[in-house]
């Protein structure tokens, strides 16, 4: 499982599945944020989330949607039972 802070690799299991309260099914919720700006994403997909005292950006979050997109066909999710 994908922890806070750590590097993600490819094949990489990153969370499970599952649902709660209100779900209308299986889900996982990802953020993937980073203090760089995300080289090969474009504008669009992620935003300014933190600035430095000089206004300057330092945090960006990368929209989920892009992520997926990107993964669409890439991902498995492990074994059926």
């Amino acid at each position: 499982m994908l922890r806070i802070g750590e590097e993600l690799k490819p094949g990489q299991n990153i969370g499970e599945l599952g649902g709660t309260g209100r779900s209308t099914g299986p889900h996982l919720h990802i953020e993937i944020t980073t203090s760089k700006i995300p080289e090969g994403v474009p504008r669009e997909y992620y935003d300014v989330i933190s600035v430095d005292s000089k206004g300057k950006p330092n945090q960006f979050r990368i929209n989920p949607a892009y992520f997926m997109k990107e993964m669409a066909g890439k991902v498995s999710i492990g074994a059926q039972s």
